[in-house]
Formats: structure tokens, sequence, C-alpha cells
């Protein structure tokens, strides 16, 4: 919100926050890639055993304190951890390999990947391969010198990690600048009326899972 503020001023970041805030109430909480990867921002729950209980869960609020889906988002593997501990976050909780290990069998999953943590070479691959932190924020905070990664996952599964840096500072457009332009093309795409694609509908979502 500090940053909305600081291109828009403080009317337009409250009603443009109030937006973000409604689109990201309607995120999916988890994703499966080919029946073999299960995706989540955070990590593991005490109260998730199966991929089938996070049907289950009212995706559609504000994400509690506690709770399943807290730990969906805020937990955090750790290296020196077999079973699930306290995070010092305050939210969520840490998990080890024996964790992912059951999770993985009990869903029939070979991979579990996630982001939510700074990994200096833009990634990170724990426990046998069978956990991958993602991180696609170069330079995170513009203090924090991190490379940054997106990954590609190749049809027999193979996963490839493109790492890159963060842009040149000359090379940048800033936000203000950047937000100049997304409303100078939509301002043209409102006067096209011809153009009946310039404010699509967003397509109907059936489940979440």
């Amino acid at each position: 919100m500090g940053s909305t503020q600081n291109v828009c001023g403080s009317t337009e970041a409250r009603a443009s926050g109030h937006s973000l805030q409604i689109c990201l109430i309607f995120l999916t909480l988890s994703v499966v890639i080919e029946d073999r990867i299960f995706c989540v921002h955070g990590g593991l729950s005490p109260s998730v055993h199966c991929i089938d209980q996070i049907k289950a869960i009212d995706r559609f609020r504000e994400i509690p304190h506690e709770g399943p889906m807290a730990d969906l988002v805020w937990s955090d593997p750790d290296p020196d951890k077999e079973e699930f501990a306290i995070s010092p976050r305050g939210a969520g909780y840490t998990f080890g390999a024996q964790v992912v290990k059951k999770f993985l069998n009990i869903n029939d999953m070979h991979h579990i990947l996630r982001a939510h943590q700074l990994c200096m070479e833009g990634f990170s691959v724990l426990y046998d391969d069978r956990l991958s932190t993602v991180w696609s924020a170069p330079n995170y905070c513009y203090r924090c010198g991190n490379m940054a990664s997106i990954l590609e996952i190749g049809p027999d599964g193979h996963k490839h990690f493109n790492v890159f840096d963060a842009a040149p500072e000359n090379e940048r457009d800033g936000p203000h600048q950047q937000m100049q332009l997304q409303q100078q093309q939509l301002q043209l795409q409102a006067i096209d009326g011809e153009n009946p694609n310039a404010y699509p509908r967003p397509p109907q979502v059936e489940y979440f899972l």
C-alpha cells in the first residue's frame, strides 16, 4: 500500500488498494501441474494431509492469522527439521523432509513448488529434489542483491530454472512512467469502440483447488 500511495496519492491509493485486495481474495490457494507437481505460495500445513482438503477451504475471504489457509500461505521448509515446528514468522509452520515425503506419498505427487522465501541464487532445491523454491524478484527491495528465476517444466517433468539479475538502474522505467503508459493504452482502447476485446470479460472459474 505504501508504494501505491507514492505513485497515486492517498485517495487513489485507497481505491486501488481496495480493488487489489478483492483480486487477491480470488487467487487460488494451490495448483496441481500434470498430476505431478503441487504448487503453493508458502508451504504445507499440519491440518492438510490430502489435496482434497484444500478444496473444502472457504477461499473467498481475507487470509486469517491461523488455520490451514494461513499455513499454506505462510509456512516455510527448514532443512534442519524433519517434522512441523513453530515458525519464527508468527504465522504458519516450518516443516522438514519427513513432512514433505509423507505429503507427496499420500497425494501421489512428485514435487512441491513454492515461493515465499528470498533465495540469493534465485531458487533453491531441497529434500532430494522433492521441493523447490522459486524467487522471481531480483535485488529484492532494491537492496538485497539477490538473483531471481522463472521455472520452466518440460513435458517429461524436467525442471529448468531461468536465472536473471535486476535490470541496470539506467534501463528501468519507474512505476509512475509505467502507470502512465498503461493508462494511455487503456484510453486508446476505450476510444477505439470497434474493438470488442478492449475490456474482455474474465473466464468463469468453476472451482478452486
